[in-house]
């Protein structure tokens, strides 16, 4: 073949080679122009559901606040109806119970009442000065004591107005008491000798000593031995 003929071939192939190549290209640019605008339509799609995720969130949490503060509501009228009506109804001894307390603690406590735990159980509890309400477990050994002391008078006052008084005896009851409860608690015993006769026994000096000066406007009685 003369050299001009295989310059036209050469020149022939070269150009459908080149067609074929720019074909592949721009078939190449279309599926990379197709991805493009795919993933611009799922970023959108997705901020859209994000969006009503979040709408849907923000409704649910609006409602679940709406429902908090209608229970909490709720449960305070109840607490509040509940309480009321056992003021009106509290047992006279429970009553009585509260008044020797309060004067044993000097008005830290003002009284004591009736409540349920979270178990369900039902509980004795301190009225505080503060408004709260103590449960026996958190008082003091002291303050416990002087819980249990007003209930066992409060108890033998009903007793006594009922039939024929019994003495009341205690060996050294106030031993967890500070001075001063101590002190107020000794004038409760003193004016309870009013209903009965009240023999309390003690080896403690300030304990006595204590006496010795209700003694001094009371009518207290104090009897050293051996």
């Amino acid at each position: 073949m003369p050299r001009t003929a295989r310059a036209a071939a050469s020149v022939s192939g070269a150009g459908r080679e080149g067609s074929t190549l720019a074909a592949r290209v721009a078939a190449f640019e279309a599926v990379l122009a197709a991805r493009s605008v795919l993933a611009a339509y799922q970023s959108q799609a997705g901020v859209n559901s994000a969006v009503i995720v979040r709408e849907a969130a923000t409704a649910e949490l609006h409602r679940v606040v709406e429902r908090y503060i209608d229970l909490s509501l709720a449960r305070d009228l109840i607490r509040d109806a509940v309480d009321k009506v056992r003021a009106r109804q509290q047992d006279p001894l429970v009553a009585r119970a509260g008044a020797l307390f309060k004067a044993m603690t000097q008005g830290a406590y003002v009284g004591v009442g009736a409540d349920i735990d979270a178990k369900g159980n039902p509980v004795v509890v301190g009225h505080s000065i503060s408004g709260t309400d103590v449960l026996v477990s958190k008082m003091s050994d002291g303050t416990r004591d002087q819980l249990y002391l007003a209930f066992r008078l409060a108890g033998l006052e009903s007793y006594c107005a009922a039939t024929e008084p019994l003495p009341f005896v205690a060996d050294d009851i106030l031993v967890h008491f500070d001075d001063a409860r101590s002190a107020a608690t000794l004038e409760v015993l003193a004016a309870f000798g009013a209903t009965t006769q009240v023999l309390l026994f003690t080896h403690h000096d300030s304990i006595r000593q204590a006496a010795l000066r209700l003694a001094e406007t009371a009518e207290v009685q104090i009897l050293e031995m051996g």
